[in-house]
């Protein structure tokens, strides 16, 4: 959620592919006092939600851009996906997400990192022998790289 300041409206994204739907929900959005931005497609949604960050949104699940919807994640590997999902583009260093993640007493445990990284791979990668979405920066950290 952004933390906003008082009397700033709240922000929602709608992720429809029907102009229809996006017109009622924004209509309906709007005079809930919502700031509402909206977008067609999966992927442009993914991309407005990483750079604009809004406070809640409503998602088709059936774009058909988007092949995947639902993935399974355990706590665990939800935690390192949201930091980098709020860095994305940016590298965050193994420190950070071991800190973030696992606590103080976590440095050095880097094989923790890349053990869940790895699974992380393993579900949103479409191969995850070469990755395209969590990249690694060597000896430094991980990137989120969002398509769009």
């Amino acid at each position: 959620m952004n933390p906003e300041p008082p009397g700033v409206a709240p922000v929602a994204l709608i992720i429809d592919d029907e102009p229809q739907i996006r017109r009622l929900l924004r209509v309906t959005l709007e005079a809930s006092g919502y700031r509402v931005l909206d977008a067609a497609t999966g992927q442009e949604g993914l991309v407005q939600a990483a750079q604009r960050r809004p406070d809640v949104i409503l998602l088709d699940l059936g774009l058909p851009d988007l092949e995947r919807v639902e993935v399974k994640l355990t706590p665990i590997e939800y935690a390192p996906l949201r930091l980098l999902v709020v860095h994305a583009g940016k590298v965050l260093t193994q420190g950070q997400l071991l800190r973030e993640v696992w606590g103080p007493n976590a440095a050095g445990q880097s094989h923790y990192l890349r053990v869940h990284i790895a699974h992380l791979r393993a579900k949103l990668e479409a191969d995850p022998s070469a990755p395209e979405l969590i990249i690694t920066e060597p000896a430094v950290g991980y990137r989120l790289v969002l398509k769009g």
